[in-house]
């Protein structure tokens, strides 16, 4: 898991913020050119990017993960311009998790997802599942007109 140095936008330096949008938008801009053209040829393909909701909803209680809003917001945009690029062949979608229960970076301890229930609307925070499932639909023909939107998966956060 890529680890990002925290902190507001004066307290980091160029690579902070590079390396995060090295991670986030240049590495889903590589994989996806590399994949579209099979894509084409096939007359059919599904790229799904994965934001966050820090990227949806940037506000002062974030200012410490701002590199890696600001990161994700582009990927957000960039999900926009490869789908009316790239399509009507290739679909390009991208889900926004919120509050995940996953393994937690270097200072985002227990307490603090615990904390993060209590603001979510459906009590609870999420699971890798609930984020599976709607890559899954995605992914189906069930979405076939489903294209260049960003879908938020937090319960309400």
């Amino acid at each position: 898991m890529p680890q990002f140095r925290r902190g507001a936008l004066l307290d980091l330096d160029s690579g902070d913020f590079m390396r995060a949008y090295e991670v986030n938008v240049k590495s889903a801009f590589l994989c996806s050119r590399a994949v579209v053209p099979p894509m084409r040829a096939q007359g059919k393909g599904t790229i799904i990017n994965i934001g966050s909701v820090a990227g949806l909803n940037p506000n002062r209680q974030g200012a410490e993960f701002s590199a890696y809003g600001a990161a994700k917001s582009a990927l957000h945009a960039l999900t926009v311009y490869m789908a009316h690029q790239w399509g009507p062949e290739v679909r390009v979608n991208c889900i926004a998790p919120g509050t995940i229960d996953t393994p937690r970076p270097a200072g985002i301890t227990r307490p603090d997802v615990a904390d993060a229930a209590d603001r979510i609307a459906v009590r609870r925070v999420g699971t890798p599942e609930d984020v599976a499932n709607v890559a899954l639909f995605l992914a189906s023909d069930a979405a076939l007109f489903v294209n260049a939107v960003v879908i938020p998966v937090h319960g309400g956060e």
